[in-house]
């Protein structure tokens, strides 16, 4: 959630809102006209006007919507989740070490795992050398 710095930012951002909704209000009332004439009547048989009345108004919401809240308010260094701040990128940093920390101790770990894998069977074979240097003796 974005916080705003100040209540005139805040008040910009509703005023966004009430026009956006006031334009779909108007799309709406366009709508219920148009379906309440019937489809033989000048609305629905007339291009121009669902171009007026439907869709230049959600044309004009949606450029409101990201020109004045995206880009004004969300990005920037001072936004609170903004991978610019000396706090957030400490705390990647952190994040990026203990990561590369727990990697550097697993590849360890199976490291230590094949040596002592190879270290087994080579005991194994000695012992079987030894076994059958044994029987070889009895014999």
């Amino acid at each position: 959630m974005t916080e705003y710095r100040s209540p005139r930012q805040a008040r910009k951002l509703l005023h966004v809102v009430y026009v956006v909704l006031g334009l779909i209000s108007l799309r709406i009332i366009f709508r219920l006209i148009e379906f309440s004439q019937g489809f033989d009547t000048y609305l629905p048989t007339h291009e121009w006007v669902p171009y007026v009345f439907d869709a230049s108004p959600m044309l004009r919401c949606a450029d409101m919507s990201q020109r004045r809240t995206s880009w004004a308010y969300i990005d920037g260094p001072e936004a609170p989740n903004s991978d610019f701040t000396e706090e957030r990128k400490a705390d990647k940093l952190k994040k990026k070490e203990k990561k590369d920390a727990k990697k550097a101790e697993k590849m360890e770990m199976s490291e230590l795992k094949k040596i002592n894998k190879r270290n087994t069977k080579a005991n194994q074979a000695a012992h079987k050398r030894e076994a059958k240097g044994a029987v070889t003796m009895i014999v």
